[in-house]
């Protein structure tokens, strides 16, 4: 496969980025590359990213030549109560060669039973790029462009973790024109070329989406408690935001911080092997106790194994400092704190709540929020999902941990 992507220098601090001048060497890149008569497919989410790469390649071709593409491969957000797919199509639908691809049966058949994480990504890259391959196959087309920014790129050469846009199986050539952005720049250019406040600053969302946060084995009721969890972490959060601050989100244009920059809920099954549990906040304060106790340090950095306190105690600001120790100590990097139900085994699922500020993801803090609100979205993940036993919240930042638990 044939990679063709935009070399671009950014300055040091993001205040110096001028997105005019990208939007000028970005129009002069797709002027050089695609040869009049040539089609362009378009993977796109519906998020920043592909939706900046959508108007930058509309204003140098025609948009006979762009067919833009979503595929709902069943990992999809519920937003609002609403499948992604059709919001979605309230975006695009703009674009007249623009379709929805239903591959959802194709994709959850190849992943059913996979529980290895990295395992789990490859395969989504591998049945995306099929799913691709054939779209575009169909269209003719010469080239495929997607969202792809600098981080996907580093994240999967460097091989800290597979990205589902990077190194795909392509039969055709592609174009990646942010290949050289991070979010912060990409929101600079998409505010630049006029496209809508909700696409700017929307909420980032890997590509393999719930597949990531169904931790471990997937199976159907799993995935169902990811996209519901996710659903109202979003929901109940957006409305905490805007009681503490009168808007849905805070956004530092000089910096590119959004808080909160991702949120969502996580399956987890109850008996999982690297998930380790103490009860009660002495433990979780007394940094001898978990040495004790049998916790040692893995013989590698991983995205798990977790330690789960089980607690009825108030998180306070001071906890958040707690998941800092245990990596110190013992190499675990994910910490999570009890706020809902109670750990029962009769029962086959826990779930998380996950929720962060960041600029760029290559780094992430939890976000501070009151025990009682996160105790009432905990109540309603598990009124929502009966098979969910217990709730807690993760307090760890990346590093150690990464923002998605696989």
């Amino acid at each position: 496969m044939e990679v063709k992507r935009l070399e671009y220098e950014l300055p040091e601090r993001l205040e110096d980025f001028d997105p005019f001048d990208f939007i000028e060497k970005a129009t002069d890149f797709i002027r050089k590359n695609v040869k009049a008569k040539e089609k362009i497919a378009v993977s796109a989410s519906g998020g920043v990213d592909s939706t900046t790469v959508l108007k930058l390649l509309s204003m140098q071709l025609n948009e006979e030549a762009i067919y833009p593409f979503f595929i709902d491969d069943g990992f999809r957000r519920i937003i609002r109560g609403e499948e992604e797919a059709e919001v979605v199509k309230k975006y695009l639908s703009k674009y007249s060669n623009f379709k929805v691809i239903d591959a959802k049966e194709k994709f959850f058949s190849t992943l059913k039973g996979l529980s290895n994480g990295e395992i789990k990504r490859k395969v989504f890259r591998d049945v995306y790029a099929q799913v691709s391959n054939e779209e575009i196959s169909k269209i003719k087309a010469d080239w495929i462009a997607d969202g792809t920014i600098a981080p996907d790129i580093i994240e999967t050469e460097g091989r800290v973790k597979t990205q589902h846009n990077v190194e795909l199986p392509y039969k055709f050539k592609k174009l990646e024109i942010l290949a050289s952005l991070y979010k912060p720049h990409v929101r600079k250019v998409a505010k630049a070329l006029e496209l809508p406040d909700e696409i700017v600053y929307r909420i980032p969302c890997p590509g393999p989406a719930q597949l990531i946060r169904v931790v471990g084995e997937v199976n159907k009721e799993k995935l169902e408690i990811a996209k519901i969890a996710t659903d109202i972490v979003e929901q109940k959060i957006e409305d905490y935001c805007k009681k503490i601050w009168g808007k849905e989100f805070k956004y530092n244009e000089k910096t590119g911080e959004r808080i909160p920059f991702q949120m969502f809920g996580v399956a987890l099954d109850n008996k999982m092997k690297k998930l380790s549990y103490f009860k009660g906040l002495n433990k979780m304060l007394n940094r001898t106790t978990y040495l004790e106790e049998g916790i040692k340090r893995p013989p590698e950095p991983l995205t798990m194994p977790v330690i789960w306190f089980e607690t009825t105690t108030k998180l306070t600001p001071s906890l958040f400092k707690i998941s800092k120790d245990i990596w110190e100590d013992v190499g675990y990097p994910r910490v999570l704190y009890q706020v809902s139900g109670e750990l029962r085994k009769d029962l086959p699922y826990l779930a998380a709540i996950r929720i962060v500020g960041s600029k760029d993801a290559t780094r992430a803090k939890p976000m501070k929020v009151e025990f009682e609100y996160l105790q009432k979205i905990g109540d309603e993940i598990r009124k929502k999902n009966p098979l969910v036993a217990a709730v807690a919240y993760d307090i760890s930042t990346k590093p150690p941990a990464t923002i998605e638990f696989e």
